[in-house]
């Protein structure tokens, strides 16, 4: 695969997965990023764990990167990509990671890109987003957003049974908020929920088993026969998860985007939009908080509680709503 991104791809990761299907690359891949000026962690994170997929599943193929040469005054986008830990993504971008400029420790700036492989690890590479998005925070809440960050990253490492575990960066912008990622390259939300025999026959294309995951309790671990282990600030495997981020995110202004197969939704203030992709093979999750407008977590999970308690059922195509 050859592909030469676009100038606006760098920040836009949507034009990149609505054209490239990222479910079939195949022979040597080569990725152009000289025309971009500048690089969101979504672009950069989904490129890195594509450089990794390839390796893992194709380790005999070549793996090479036209790194970008865009400078300006206040920006050289070739640094910004080294301090990420971008080029670790695979040996054979090693020499691309020489480095002309000295480090500094990046923390309550933003997360580098991240590797996870080992349940053991999720908590700590949590704390680490949190104290990115509660760095510059007037308000609490640090356990509970770390308890719903580490949910996804186990979901991604128990059930995704992705090749290259789960992938996480952040990072920290001026506008008052934070964007992160977290992806995996795995069997994707559809088919992990096909896992759950009540729910199989409603899961008739991805965008509707994309809808089903923003449920609350519906992406957890399936035919438990015992409460779900409890967890510091929440409900281990208790599939809330996913719907408290995008809660959480939505409600402080921000969105989620939860992307698989051939299809993302887009959950913000303004509601739930489905936009067709070329293919994502796993789950990618990207999301932006205000974090001077972080919402209180056990709220939103006790509404979750009384709504199952009702026996309320989301109207099939929307994303979870609260008054």
């Amino acid at each position: 695969m050859n592909l030469v991104l676009d100038y606006n791809e760098g920040t836009d990761h949507l034009a990149l997965l609505r054209r490239i299907d990222f479910c079939n690359v195949t022979g040597p891949l080569f990725v152009d990023m000289d025309r971009v000026p500048f690089f969101h962690p979504s672009t950069l994170t989904l490129l890195y764990g594509i450089f990794k997929l390839h390796y893992c599943t194709t380790p005999g193929e070549k793996r090479t990167c036209q790194p970008a040469s865009f400078q300006s005054s206040e920006t050289d986008v070739n640094r910004y990509v080294q301090r990420v830990n971008f080029f670790d993504s695979c040996p054979d971008l090693k020499p691309l990671r020489e480095e002309k400029f000295r480090r500094h420790d990046p923390a309550g700036r933003f997360v580098p890109i991240t590797e996870v492989h080992k349940m053991e690890e999720t908590d700590s590479v949590a704390q680490r987003i949190v104290s990115v998005i509660f760095s510059k925070s007037k308000v609490s809440g640090e356990t509970q957003v770390k308890y719903a960050l580490s949910e996804l990253m186990d979901n991604a490492l128990q059930h995704a049974e992705s090749p290259i575990g789960c992938v996480v960066q952040a990072q920290l912008y001026r506008t008052n908020s934070v964007e992160g990622v977290i992806l995996d390259c795995g069997m994707g939300v559809r088919k992990h929920l096909q896992g759950n025999r009540t729910i199989v026959s409603e899961l008739t294309s991805d965008e509707k088993a994309l809808q089903k995951a923003l449920e609350p309790h519906v992406s957890g671990t399936h035919n438990r026969k015992r409460d779900p282990e409890k967890r510091e600030g929440g409900y281990h495997n208790a599939g809330l998860g996913l719907p408290v981020c995008c809660e959480l995110m939505k409600r402080s202004g921000g969105f989620l985007q939860l992307i698989s197969g051939k299809s993302c939704l887009t959950v913000d203030r303004e509601g739930c939009r489905h936009t067709a992709i070329a293919g994502w093979p796993g789950t990618f999750i990207t999301f932006r908080i205000n974090y001077q407008n972080i919402a209180n977590i056990t709220d939103i999970i006790k509404e979750f509680d009384i709504r199952k308690t009702k026996g309320h059922n989301l109207e099939k195509g929307e994303a979870p709503k609260f008054i």
